[in-house]
Order: structure tokens, then C-alpha cells, then sequence
């Protein structure tokens, strides 16, 4: 008892120091993202109703490759339906199980047509082009949707976070495993990642830019080659940004215009290769120039407004453009 009380007294200014850097940590991410559910971070508060927002707590939602609501559970293999997969993150996922634009997307169409319509939610947050394909396959062996809806960019040019290197060091694995409540851990890994992101573009000699355009590039044209393979329609659509909500979640500030412009101008020309690729621009559904405009939660997460909005613009696309011809 002695022994074990004398181990306890020697770790213990060690404890206070790692507790200290934790507080800290939060208290610092409290004031720079004006959020303060970072005190918070690391509960799972899945089961309060309006609680959720997926940067700050850890939703089991979140680290799904999809959203398991009481429509999908039962009807997510059912051939007597028709399936439309919404690809994406955390801007798919939405705010929560009901919130999102896939959600609301289905109400309109089952509403329109009047018949068995599923929009399976194949998002997660912190992720970016490199696991939509994986994350795709996956959910087909679900079912075979005829519609395939893409909404991306953010994730690949203005968050270095982001990571697909599987590292075999037992230090960055035991990292992964302590950041699911230790948000000093979580800060820590990233700016490992955003280093280890900075080391393989130097290494091909281009910049951070140029490395991410061409990732980018590659993963979304994979993806397309795939739906068209598959007999699948597939529309792209660049993640609408608001620029005047750059705070502590954006992690890249610079060259707004250039990089938006690109994750645009790279879906466009995807889309120009094949007639079952469609490309959705829908800033104009968004007036940034209305100060009253506030259906943006920050960059690029919107309010439920703001996904309704979203849902109605995707809706309104597909009926103009008969992408469910036959139904």
C-alpha cells in the first residue's frame, strides 16, 4: 500500500502539469473559435436533442461512414426502393440525424414523387477526397443507387489536418487513440499532420496549393470513372463558403479566392468528360452581400436554414435536369 502510495505522490506533479496543459488547451480553443462546448470535448452527448455539433463533441454519428437513422436501418437493402447516395463530411452529416441536407432532400423527393425513396447519408466528418471511393464501395454493398451526389472541397484546400498515411509508429497511433478526449492530443496530432503534409509536397517539389489541387484532381476523376462505370449518375458540387466567417476552425487562410476557385473549376471540368457527371454551382442560392445572410455556423457548416437551402437547390437540379427519369 505504502509502495503504491509513494508511485501515486511521484506522478502527481506530472498529473497537475498534464491537466493543466489540457485546461489550457481548452480554454484557449474556447476563446479562439467563440465556442465554448470546448470545455467539453470528448463527451459522447449523442442522446441531447440539440447538442450536437461535430468539431467540438465526439458524435458516434461522426465516426460512422454513414448516418443510422430508423429509414435507412430498415430500408437500406430494400430493392423495392430507390437509393441516391449523398457523398461527403461533416458538411453532409449535417448538425444532426435530422438536420442535414440529405435529410431534407429525401422529404422533398418522396414528397414530389410519392414513392419508396431512400438518400442514404454517406458522410463523416475531418474527411477529404482521399475516402470518398472507399467510403462508397463500402455503402454499395448495401444497395446500387441510381444517383450518386457529391458535395466537397473544404476538406482538401484550407484543412493541412487531414490525414490517409497509415503510420506504422506506435507513438502516432497511441496519439490517435488519447485525442478522442484529449483535446491538447488532438492539437498536437494535427500540426503532425499539416508537417507531414508540408514534408510530401516539398518532396515533389510544389507547394501545399499544387499538391492539393492535383490529390484533389486524381481522387475526384477516380470517383467519377467509377459512378459512370457503374451505370451511376453523379452530380458535383463545390461546398459553398463563406468567406466571412474565417475564425480558428479554418486552418488556411490565404489565397481564399484562388483555392475556391479551383475546387470549383476542377469539379466544372470533371464534369465536362462525361454526360452522367453533372456539375452544381449554388452560391447564387447564398447572398453574401446581405449582412442579414447568417445560414453559415462558420466557413463552411451551415445552419439548418442554411442545409434547407442547400437541399432545395439539389432538389430543384434533379427535376430540371430529370436525373430520376422513369422513376
Amino acid at each position: 500500500m505504502k509502495k503504491i502510495k509513494n508511485i501515486f505522490y511521484a506522478i502527481l506533479p506530472t498529473l497537475i502539469i498534464l491537466l493543466f496543459i489540457e485546461f489550457s488547451a481548452r480554454i484557449y480553443y474556447c476563446s479562439k473559435n467563440n465556442e465554448w462546448l470546448y470545455i467539453l470535448y470528448g463527451l459522447n452527448l449523442t442522446s441531447l436533442e440539440g447538442t450536437v455539433n461535430t468539431r467540438v463533441l465526439k458524435l458516434e454519428e461522426s465516426r460512422k461512414n454513414n448516418i443510422y437513422y430508423k429509414d435507412y436501418i430498415e430500408h437500406k437493402s430494400d430493392t423495392s426502393y430507390e437509393h441516391i447516395f449523398c457523398l461527403g463530411a461533416s458538411t453532409t452529416v449535417g448538425n444532426d440525424i435530422d438536420n442535414n441536407y440529405p435529410r431534407y432532400l429525401n422529404r422533398k423527393l418522396k414528397k414530389k414523387f410519392g414513392k419508396n425513396i431512400l438518400v442514404h447519408i454517406v458522410g463523416k466528418g475531418h474527411i477529404n477526397s482521399n475516402h470518398f471511393l472507399k467510403m462508397l464501395n463500402e455503402e454499395m454493398k448495401n444497395s446500387h443507387p441510381r444517383l450518386i451526389i457529391l458535395y466537397c472541397g473544404y476538406n482538401d484546400f484550407f484543412n493541412n489536418t487531414i490525414t490517409v498515411s497509415k503510420s506504422k509508429s506506435k507513438l502516432l497511433k497511441l496519439i490517435i487513440g488519447i485525442e478522442e478526449f484529449s483535446l491538447f492530443t488532438k492539437i498536437a496530432k494535427e500540426k503532425i499532420y499539416v508537417l507531414q503534409k508540408h514534408m510530401e509536397a516539398a518532396k515533389e517539389k510544389k507547394s501545399i496549393h499544387d499538391y492539393s489541387l492535383e490529390n484533389f484532381e486524381k481522387n475526384i476523376q477516380k470517383l467519377s470513372d467509377y459512378s459512370v462505370s457503374s451505370g451511376i449518375k453523379l452530380i458535383l458540387i463545390p461546398d459553398v463558403l463563406d468567406a466571412r466567417k474565417f475564425n480558428g476552425i479554418t486552418k488556411t487562410f490565404d489565397d481564399f479566392n484562388k483555392k475556391n476557385n479551383d475546387i470549383i473549376k476542377t469539379l466544372k471540368n470533371i464534369s465536362e468528360k462525361n454526360k452522367n457527371v453533372f456539375f452544381l454551382d449554388l452560391y447564387h442560392l447564398f447572398d453574401f452581400k446581405n449582412l442579414e445572410n447568417n445560414v453559415h455556423v462558420d466557413v463552411a457548416h451551415l445552419t439548418n436554414d442554411g442545409y434547407n437551402i442547400l437541399s432545395e437547390g439539389i432538389f430543384n437540379f434533379i427535376i430540371e435536369k430529370n436525373l430520376l427519369q422513369d422513376f
